[in-house]
């Protein structure tokens, strides 16, 4: 992937250096995608945070107005109501229930609606839980924000066990059950590295942490990359986005070795929530989702969210992809099935080359063109990847025009 990435920027550039030619990043890719609004409180009133699959089959979201929601794979919403304000995160828990956090405290929601508990977290300062997830000891984990130290550990009667991994203020941010039984968590600053303690640099970068509380940083050393969520996904490995001045989604295995791959983000939107299948899907500003292979290609589909920040993601029992709408709303998202088998498009006039690709189920990506010329009178001159190239349905094809 590498290689034929480079290949074809190089390409590209070639023909840009002439003058000739501009870069234009098309959206790519059409998608099922369905946004339920119905029996969920819209506007201020409202505010969708967090989603997550349900032990009953459903799927339940927070709302930071005091809501938590049920939403069925058909899309009929109910709301449950007096909780505290500022709800964040939302778990299954190991017991059957629902978990999910406010400004102080982890919560426990029976499916049923009818048993409802708070427990603080503790600690001076107590800290904000930020982020929340079913452990494999039977316990859920969580990130603690504004706290020192920033990760706990509760028990499903409300014990809750705290850990130092930090030696001063911290940046955690999501966390996840990684592929290996522990903990991993995305930490994006202010981290301060136990064989270090006197250095005092910041520490961007994974920390995992096992269930005994042995914790093990992994440093992301390239600059400015800031990690924000994380899923375990194909290949046993860690998936991760980041933002920076080229969003990201990496690739982490558990000895630490990672990969970055560009997010292709459209201009001026951000990186958010990641989820894995076969493949990854990460929320995008904009009502946007993007979907990466293992090897690295995106597709970006638009969906009918009006949000301007990025969705919570999750995967549903039904096997599609559920992401909030922070204005009142949750999007399902239905992974296009079967194959795109690249065509040859290579000396077709755009319009054609466009309608071959539409037919072998794949879509156009990005676009390099001549400066100020209609493209329906241009040809293809490369294409990427190759035909013959056998890529999940509706993956996005880029495409260099000529005269």
């Amino acid at each position: 992937m590498g290689a034929g990435r480079a290949a074809r920027r190089a390409a590209c550039a070639a023909l840009v250096a002439t003058g000739a030619l501009a870069l234009a990043c098309a959206s790519a890719g059409a998608i099922k995608a369905v946004e339920y609004r119905a029996g969920i409180a819209q506007g201020p009133a409202g505010g969708v945070a967090a989603i997550a699959a349900g032990p009953d089959g459903n799927l339940w979201f927070t709302e930071r107005a005091g809501r938590i929601g049920r939403i069925t794979p058909a899309g009929v919403a109910t709301e449950l109501t007096g909780f505290p304000a500022g709800l964040l995160a939302i778990a299954a828990g190991p017991d059957g229930a629902i978990w999910f956090t406010t400004s102080d405290s982890i919560g426990r929601l029976t499916v049923d609606g009818a048993t409802r508990a708070l427990y603080p977290v503790g600690g001076e300062p107590p800290g904000m839980p930020l982020s929340l997830v079913g452990g494999p000891d039977g316990a859920l984990w969580f990130t603690l924000v504004g706290s020192d130290p920033d990760v706990g550990r509760m028990t499903t009667a409300g014990a809750v066990t705290r850990f130092a991994s930090t030696y001063g203020p911290s940046q955690p941010e999501q966390i996840a059950v990684g592929p290996d039984g522990a903990l991993w968590y995305a930490e994006g600053g202010n981290f301060i590295e136990p064989e270090h303690p006197s250095a005092g640099t910041t520490f961007r970068g994974i920390v995992r942490i096992t269930t005994a509380g042995a914790i093990t940083p992994f440093r992301l050393r390239t600059s400015g990359v800031h990690p924000f969520d994380l899923t375990s996904g194909p290949g046993g490995a860690l998936w991760f986005t980041a933002s920076g001045p080229t969003p990201q989604v990496g690739r982490l295995t558990t000895a630490g070795r990672y990969t970055l791959f560009d997010a292709r983000l459209p201009r001026d939107r951000t990186i958010g929530s990641i989820v894995a299948g076969r493949n990854l899907w990460y929320a995008i500003g904009g009502g946007r989702i993007g979907r990466m292979t293992p090897k690295g290609l995106v597709t970006i589909f638009r969906t009918p969210s009006r949000a301007v920040a990025p969705g919570d993601l999750a995967v549903g029992s039904d096997g599609n992809i559920w992401m909030t709408d922070e204005t009142g709303g949750i999007v399902k998202v239905v992974p296009p099935r079967g194959r795109c088998v690249v065509p040859r498009v290579i000396g077709l006039r755009f319009a054609r080359a466009a309608q071959r690709l539409h037919r072998a189920h794949c879509t156009v990506g990005r676009v390099a063109a001549p400066r100020r010329t209609h493209r329906g009178s241009l040809f293809v001159l490369r294409q990427f990847p190759r035909r013959g190239a056998r890529l999940p349905a509706e993956s996005a094809i880029d495409l260099v025009l000529s005269r």
